[in-house]
C-alpha cells in the first residue's frame, strides 16, 4: 500500500501477508478395507501305537486261555496287535518223547483235561 507522508508525497508500504489461494489436485490413491480374515485353525496330536510286551502262555491244561495283563483294561493306551496259537501233542514211547505240533481240533480232543 502507500502511506500518505502529508506534504503531498506517499511513501510504498511493504508488507509481508501469506497468499492464500485455492489450488485443486488430481492423484490416484489406494484404498484396501480392513476386514480381518478369520481362518480355522487346525491342531493335532497324534497319537502313535508302540509294541510294548509280547504276552505268552504256556499251560497243559483245558480250556485253552489266552494270557492277562491288567494293561489291557485301558483301551485308551494298550491294544491288542496280533493274538497267535500254537497247539503241541506230548508224546512218550518207551524212552523217546516226541512233540508234535497240531491243530486245536485234534488237541482237544486229547484226553488231558
Amino acid at each position: 500500500g502507500e502511506k500518505d507522508l502529508g506534504n503531498g508525497y506517499f511513501e510504498d508500504v511493504y508488507e509481508e501477508r501469506p497468499v492464500y489461494q485455492d489450488v485443486e489436485e488430481t492423484y490416484q490413491d489406494t484404498k484396501y478395507r480392513q476386514e480381518p480374515v478369520y481362518r480355522t485353525k487346525y491342531k493335532y496330536a497324534i497319537f502313535r501305537w508302540k509294541e510294548a510286551d509280547v504276552l505268552k502262555a504256556s499251560d497243559s491244561k483245558k480250556p485253552a486261555y489266552w494270557p492277562q495283563d491288567e494293561r489291557l483294561n485301558d483301551k485308551q493306551k494298550f491294544r491288542i496287535k496280533k493274538q497267535a496259537e500254537n497247539y503241541y501233542l506230548n508224546l512218550s514211547y518207551e524212552n523217546e518223547r516226541i512233540t508234535e505240533k497240531v491243530n486245536f481240533e485234534t488237541w482237544d480232543k486229547t484226553n488231558d483235561k
